[in-house]
C-alpha cells in the first residue's frame, strides 16, 4: 500500500528483551560456577567431576533458574557415564532419586521461582 509504515514496531522491545536475556545468562554463568566449584562430583555416580546443573523441577515448569535446591550437580562428558542424559533417559528411576521432581511431588514447591 503506498504510503503504509514499513518500521519494525517490535524492535525496541526485542533489543530489550535480548540484553535481559544477556544479562540472565551472564549471572547464571558466574552463578553456576561457584556452585560447580563447591559440588565438584557428579552427585549422581560419585565418580566423575561434575560439570553440568541438572534441574530437578524444570524450568519450563516454574523451577527457579538459580536455586541451589533446585540443581543438581552432573557429570556428562561422553567418555564419562553422562549421568545427566541418564537423568533425562530414566525419569521414572529420577524421580524414585530425587533427581527430578513432579507437580504433585512433596518438593514441587520448594524449587519455584521466588517470591
Amino acid at each position: 500500500m503506498p504510503g503504509r509504515d514499513v518500521t519494525p514496531r517490535f524492535k525496541a522491545p526485542r533489543a530489550a528483551q535480548r540484553a535481559r536475556r544477556a544479562r540472565t545468562d551472564r549471572a547464571y554463568s558466574a552463578w553456576r560456577k561457584v556452585v560447580l566449584a563447591e559440588r565438584p562430583r557428579c552427585e549422581v555416580c560419585q565418580e566423575h567431576a561434575a560439570d553440568e546443573l541438572h534441574h530437578r523441577r524444570r524450568r519450563s515448569r516454574g523451577g527457579a533458574l538459580m536455586c541451589r535446591d533446585n540443581v543438581v550437580a552432573v557429570c556428562t562428558r561422553p567418555w564419562t557415564r553422562n549421568c545427566h542424559a541418564r537423568i533425562h533417559a530414566n525419569p521414572t528411576w529420577a524421580r524414585e532419586h530425587g533427581y527430578l521432581v513432579f507437580e504433585g511431588d512433596p518438593a514441587w514447591t520448594d524449587l519455584g521461582e521466588p517470591a
